[in-house]
């Protein structure tokens, strides 16, 4: 996972936690395997463990090519605990994901 800090001082992350939907089905979880600090006004890279069954894909792609639809909507939630004292921040994304990208795994 990339991370980019646009702030001025060093960026603490001691854990992240996630969950991720899919078309508003829980799709994977994960955390990430070790802390980082990612530098001001740069990135870092946190490596992350996440658990996910493609099973769970099943239905939200049939549905959507089957409606004709391009895109699945993902919604993923966490938080981060940050060091140096910072505390626990929530973690909310929401966006579309082309279906062109997971052609190859078209369901029959």
């Amino acid at each position: 996972l990339q991370i980019h800090n646009p702030n001025a001082l060093d960026l603490p992350v001691e854990r992240l936690q996630f969950d991720i939907a899919v078309e508003g089905r829980h799709f994977a979880h994960g955390a990430t395997t070790a802390p980082v600090t990612v530098p001001a006004t740069g990135e870092a890279t946190l490596e992350i463990m996440a658990v996910s069954r493609l099973s769970n894909l099943s239905k939200p792609l049939r549905e959507a090519w089957k409606d004709g639809r391009t895109q699945l909507a993902y919604r993923l939630t966490g938080d981060a605990e940050l060091g140096n004292g910072i505390g626990r921040v929530p973690l909310v994304k929401s966006g579309a994901m082309p279906l062109s990208a997971l052609e190859k795994w078209r369901f029959k």
